[in-house]
């Protein structure tokens, strides 16, 4: 978030303004049960949006996609839509693209769904528990150019475990949805 946001706030600040004043005033807007709020945003963030997002992403647009293009192609196009969805588009797209990857590997959605659960909650706890009292979410223009590099030791740090476990789980040319490998395993135990 910090790389691209910071390589985006050089080219148009005025852009990345306008992002950061809307998530202030979303984040600053009084709510009219505002315990309520504080119990459901987590929960849409921990919960409903990675069953949701992975059920959609991984369960039907790249099923969908890779019965028509092949799952290789299918797995980066529906990765790159993911990305393209949510505001940090390159790291949400390595993300999807992981979560692909997760999904090929078990055959099964609850791995990715749990995965994604795990990095949501540490978001939400970064934005709902901050250290300060007030909200984590960054919110302005000058602190984004200044610490940016943050984003970047962490990248450093991630980019190796990333890349390899991306390198080892590609999937091979001849690859096959979990749906069918699923579906023949069974036909194979029942007959």
């Amino acid at each position: 978030f910090f790389v691209s946001f910071y390589s985006l706030s050089l080219a148009a600040p005025s852009v990345v303004e306008a992002l950061l004043e809307q998530v202030n005033s979303n984040a600053n807007t009084e709510t009219a049960f505002p315990l309520l709020d504080s119990i459901l945003a987590p929960i849409a963030i921990v919960v409903v949006a990675p069953i949701t997002e992975e059920f959609l992403f991984r369960g039907i647009i790249l099923q969908r996609w890779a019965i028509k293009w092949g799952v290789r192609p299918a797995l980066i196009a529906s990765s790159i839509v993911f990305g393209v969805l949510h505001a940090n588009f390159v790291g949400l797209s390595i993300f999807g693209l992981v979560m692909g990857l997760l999904y090929l590997k078990t055959r099964s959605l609850v791995v990715p769904i749990a995965c994604h659960a795990f990095n949501n909650a540490i978001a939400a706890v970064s934005m709902f528990a901050p250290e300060t009292g007030e909200s984590a979410v960054v919110t302005d223009l000058a602190w984004l150019q200044q610490n940016w590099w943050g984003g970047l030791v962490l990248i450093a740090i991630s980019a190796p475990f990333i890349v390899r476990f991306i390198w080892k789980n590609y999937p091979r040319r001849d690859a096959q949805l979990p749906y069918f490998l699923n579906r023949s395993q069974r036909l194979n135990v029942e007959s």
